[in-house]
């Protein structure tokens, strides 16, 4: 992804010490964000990682700069995750294994799905982090559509933008849901989301090429 410069950190640690202190105020953050603190500051970030302020700002130069640099550690995996998929499906001998393999989900990870919803409403906040956003919906599109392709989509580049869209927002859905749940029930609400998003995925792909 590439970054705007106003989430861009200050500098990066060059050395163990300071490598933990930015892990410190990161993980300040993350937590700041699990707890569902309506409002945070660098301050209360500062505060929650027992560090001063200032020291946060010798690293970042603001606390969204703090939050993309969780969203973009989890964007770059993710993207990282489909572009294997998409190499794997060049060579997928059959459809419905390659789409029911838990190993590599096209749309999303139950583990991250809490992080990822908490910090939603803070990428739709400055103009800079909705660019980032944006910029990572756009790239999975493209790769999820490459994949679809490779197994044997005939869809338009259009068509499939579209449904793509569509499963990323009703995944958006099904993870905000599955945040309220306890871990068995969201377990099962995952399962459910899976077969829905494979069926949708099996209609694009088509029934001649699905064995």
């Amino acid at each position: 992804m590439n970054e705007p410069n106003q989430l861009l950190p200050r500098k990066n640690p060059r050395q163990q010490r300071s490598e933990k202190r930015v892990e410190e105020i990161v993980s300040a953050y993350l937590r700041l964000l699990e707890r569902g603190e309506a409002r945070i500051s660098t301050n209360s970030i500062a505060k929650e990682a027992g560090v001063p302020v200032s020291s946060l700002y010798q690293y970042f130069p603001n606390k969204e700069a703090i939050a993309f640099s969780i969203y973009d550690k989890w964007a770059s995996e993710a993207l990282e995750l489909l572009r294997r998929r998409s190499v794997d499906a060049e060579s997928a001998g059959d459809v419905l294994d390659f789409l029911a393999d838990e190993s590599g989900d096209l749309f999303g990870d139950i583990t991250n799905a809490r992080i990822v919803l908490r910090l939603g409403p803070v990428m739709d906040s400055t103009p800079e982090l909705k660019q980032a956003k944006r910029a990572f919906l756009e790239e999975v599109t493209a790769i999820i559509a490459d994949i679809l392709r490779k197994l044997g989509s005939t869809w338009n580049e259009a068509e499939l933008a579209s449904l793509v869209s569509l499963l990323t927002e009703l995944s958006t859905t099904t993870f905000r849901h599955m945040a309220r749940q306890a871990p068995e029930a969201a377990a099962r609400t995952y399962g459910y989301w899976r077969l829905g998003a494979r069926a949708m995925l099996v209609n694009c792909i088509g029934s001649s090429k699905v064995s």
